[in-house]
């Protein structure tokens, strides 16, 4: 009796993944960041994309934020009453001055985190990319029917990479665009299997960004993170610390914990919808809420974890616009049973509660 009760529970179990047919499927070459392929555990995210024989995976951390606040704005005005007094006397003009002008300036915004480029062993190219979105795995489909694979540990903020053969040069890049900023340039280095850059931006806050990398037998592993002075005085050393860990864990052994937290994700909810192509949306949208929010986590801004990587500040400056944006992203969270992801929006509102007031 109680195998057969184990084995109607497993197939319980297996019956709530997503079926590999509603797998986010895209041709190669993938030229822009807003048709990658994204991965995250909420606090840090990354986008999988590129051409030929170079792989890229954007990476982003969600609470890297420049907070200044903008410039020349009559703060003293800058309040709810102000804005309706202005509307009512129809000074259209003065009313945008004050609440919209603002906006022009280039700070407060996301901040992006940078890239990782990993030119493929020689021969090798880029045929098609895919999201399971049962194991939330990124995969990267060569021409010789090889396939790189990669994730963002659902329990850890770490992304592991691996790739067929001995990868032939790796770069990582810093966003030119935080220049836009007035920061100062980026302090490089590397050791051993080490690369690293640490960004400098305003006031004590500095964000790392390391990656090591390994050959493991016929492959080549990579372990990347994105630490910042909130959370230790020397992000250096503990992104040196989790990227070590991870290369000597290895790609299998931290999969296996990632998979099984994703499985209890999806335990929590199920539909069925006939039309195939309604079914996969609905699930790339729940992948969502365990990808880009998590309690613990900033909730997601306009571009979730996936700041925009294309050379220049996130549109909108990737923040948070509390209408529809915000709104309609979190309305299904409790019909869905994601508890957890939807508390973290909550948690944010009520945390600036006093502010709401004010305003």
């Amino acid at each position: 009796m109680s195998l057969l009760l184990a084995l109607c529970l497993a197939a319980a179990t297996a019956d709530r993944l997503p079926s590999s047919d509603l797998n986010l499927r895209l041709s190669a070459p993938i030229t822009t960041w807003d048709e990658a392929v994204p991965l995250g555990n909420g606090l840090l995210g990354g986008l999988l994309w590129g051409q030929d024989g170079t792989l890229r995976l954007s990476l982003d951390r969600g609470d890297l934020w420049d907070e200044r606040p903008a410039r020349n704005v009559p703060w003293e005005r800058f309040n709810y009453a102000t804005m309706v007094q202005l509307a009512r006397e129809k000074k259209i003009g003065e009313l945008n001055t004050i609440f919209d002008n603002p906006y022009n300036d280039v700070y407060p915004t996301k901040i992006p985190a940078g890239r990782l480029e990993l030119a493929l062993a020689p021969g090798a190219t880029l045929k098609s990319f895919e999201l399971n979105l049962a194991t939330a795995e990124g995969f990267a489909h060569l021409s010789d029917g090889r396939r790189a694979r990669a994730f963002f540990a659902a329990n850890q903020p770490l992304a592991l990479i691996e790739v067929p053969g001995d990868a032939a040069k790796l770069t990582l890049r810093a966003p030119e665009s935080v220049k836009r900023l007035g920061y100062a340039e980026p302090e490089r280095g590397q050791r051993d299997e080490l690369s690293w850059f640490i960004q400098p931006t305003v006031g004590e806050l500095r964000y790392c960004v390391m990656v090591g990398r390994r050959k493991v037998g016929a492959t080549t592993l990579l372990a990347a993170t994105v630490t910042s002075s909130t959370e230790s005085a020397d992000p250096r050393a503990q992104a040196a610390s989790r990227v070590r860990s991870a290369l000597d864990q290895g790609y299998e052994r931290l999969a296996a914990e990632h998979r099984r937290w994703w499985s209890g994700f999806w335990q929590q909810s199920r539909v069925q919808v006939p039309q195939e192509d309604i079914l996969r949306h609905y699930y790339l949208v729940q992948y969502f809420h365990g990808a880009a929010s998590r309690r613990g986590a900033p909730p997601m801004p306009l571009q979730g974890v996936w700041t925009a990587d294309a050379g220049g500040l996130p549109p909108w400056k990737g923040d948070y616009h509390n209408d529809l944006n915000t709104q309609m992203t979190y309305i299904a969270y409790q019909a869905a049973g994601h508890f957890d992801e939807g508390r973290c929006f909550l948690d944010f509102n009520w945390d600036l509660l006093p502010r709401y007031r004010r305003f």
